[in-house]
Order: C-alpha cells, then sequence, then structure tokens
C-alpha cells in the first residue's frame, strides 16, 4: 500500500491513479532518487572508468609518457657575478674625466654622484664611452631625479661615482670608481 500523493488516501502500491480522488500517481514516490547510487558517485565512477580506459589504451599501444628532462643547472662561472668595469676617473672643481679601459665601447652609462648625508643621487648619462678615450663631464651636467643641476659643492666634496654601462658583448656592468 501506499498513500496518495494529492488527497493522502491509502491506496495499493501498484495503482496508477488514486481512486478517491482520480489524480494519476507517480510512477515512483516523491523524493527518491532514480538510482540507488547518487550523482556524486556516478561522477567519481565515470572518472575512474576513462582513467581505467585510457590506461589499458595505452598498455595496449605500448605508449609511454616522454621522458622529463633533467633539471638544467648553471655552471659556477654562470653563477659568478659579472666583472666591473675598467674605468679610471679623475675630478677637479669643474667636473669629472671618465677613461674607458675596456676593450669594447661602453654604451648608455649612466654615472651617478651621491649627494653627502642625503639620499639623493645626482646623475647624467653619455651614450658612448669609446675605449681608451677620455670623456670629460661637467658638474653642471648632473641633475637630481626632480631635474634640478646639481649645486657646484657637492661634485669636488664626492668621495665616489657610481658608473652603469653595457656593450655589444656584454648586459649591463657597474663599478663604484672611488676618487683620488
Amino acid at each position: 500500500m501506499k498513500k496518495c500523493t494529492n488527497c493522502g488516501q491509502e491506496i495499493p502500491s501498484d495503482s496508477a491513479s488514486c481512486m478517491y480522488c482520480s489524480r494519476v500517481q507517480p510512477s515512483r514516490p516523491l523524493g527518491q532518487a532514480r538510482s540507488s547510487i547518487g550523482y556524486r558517485a556516478m561522477g567519481r565512477l565515470a572518472v575512474l572508468m576513462g582513467v581505467a580506459a585510457f590506461a589499458m589504451v595505452s598498455w595496449l599501444t605500448g605508449w609511454k609518457p616522454p621522458p622529463v628532462a633533467p633539471r638544467q643547472t648553471r655552471s659556477a662561472a654562470a653563477n659568478r657575478p659579472a666583472k666591473s668595469l675598467d674605468v679610471k676617473v679623475t675630478r677637479d672643481a669643474q667636473g669629472m674625466e671618465l677613461t674607458s679601459r675596456e676593450t669594447v665601447t661602453l654604451l648608455q652609462c649612466v654615472i651617478g654622484v651621491p649627494d653627502r648625508g642625503r639620499p639623493n643621487q645626482w646623475t647624467t648619462a653619455i651614450p658612448l664611452l669609446p675605449s681608451g678615450q677620455a670623456t670629460t663631464l661637467a658638474w653642471s651636467q648632473f641633475r637630481s631625479p626632480a631635474g634640478a643641476v646639481m649645486p657646484a659643492d657637492v661634485g669636488p666634496g664626492a668621495r665616489y661615482a657610481t658608473i652603469n654601462c653595457g656593450s655589444h658583448q656584454d648586459p649591463r656592468r657597474a663599478t663604484v670608481l672611488p676618487f683620488r
């Protein structure tokens, strides 16, 4: 016996309609799943069957995954930092003179002079620093990040300058140039 879904009266379990209200009864009771296993379990079963089918086809065809290449390690020479630039510097009250001792022409050189006691750095750039030739830079060529001209007393009082250049053969390299 089962209950009618409309009027709640007890009717035979094999009847298609209620004999009291004549309402057609569903083929299965409300709230009952279509199968004994749930949708989530059916999804897991489908994935498991797919993996099993892939494994069987791979085994039958003799397919193997490609080998994993060993990780590339850098040599000790590649881990060493690039050598510093070979540049000579001299200064006077009007500016500084840079002479490159490199075998190649240095490109896009940025020269910096630190400001005494402040985090400011005065910089200038030169497009080429030819090998063996001297380049003179006046202190008035140096600018702050805001574009202000370096005061005349900063350059002659500085203890060092920094230079950062590149070339066609090497990546950018830098060095600190102490004034003598």
